[in-house]
């Protein structure tokens, strides 16, 4: 008897790690979003499945570079809380270049949020737009975004 639930623990054991994680690592598109000099407009949040980096990829947009956060909240139509990450420490925003893939850290899925997006900014310009893409869980490591 000892055996046969050693068995079965093994193989319970076993099953539970083959279990894959999945994360939230589909990319979403953006285009023609509107972007503001003087206040965060934020995508459509998406689940976040673990503590990886949020990927943002700004594909084009007449401005050099914009500001970016993530945002963390516990609903997808609720408040959102700044969860930006640089270094280790809490910071306002992160620069992202036109044309660069970033990994934008946060503490979002430490802090028990359960749902993630960017917000966006842009100094000294009203009413630009951009483009690019997303996913709240990056699937690979891209250049760190930096205040």
């Amino acid at each position: 008897m000892k055996k046969i639930i050693t068995l079965i623990m093994a193989f319970l054991v076993c099953a539970a790690m083959a279990v894959p994680a999945f994360a939230s690592t589909s990319d979403t598109r953006i285009t023609g979003f509107s972007v503001n000099v003087y206040s965060y407009h934020r995508l459509t949040p998406r689940t976040k499945d673990d503590s990886s980096a949020v990927y943002f990829y700004y594909r084009d947009g007449k401005r050099d570079h914009i500001r970016a956060r993530a945002l963390g909240g516990s609903a997808q139509n609720g408040s959102m809380n700044n969860c930006t990450v640089s270094g280790g420490t809490r910071v306002n925003y992160v620069t992202c270049h036109n044309g660069n893939k970033y990994s934008i850290h946060s503490f979002i899925n430490e802090d028990g949020y359960r749902w993630a997006t960017l917000s966006f900014s842009c100094p000294n310009l009203f009413g630009e737009t951009m483009s690019g893409e997303w996913s709240p869980d990056s699937a690979n490591s891209y250049k760190d975004a930096t205040p």
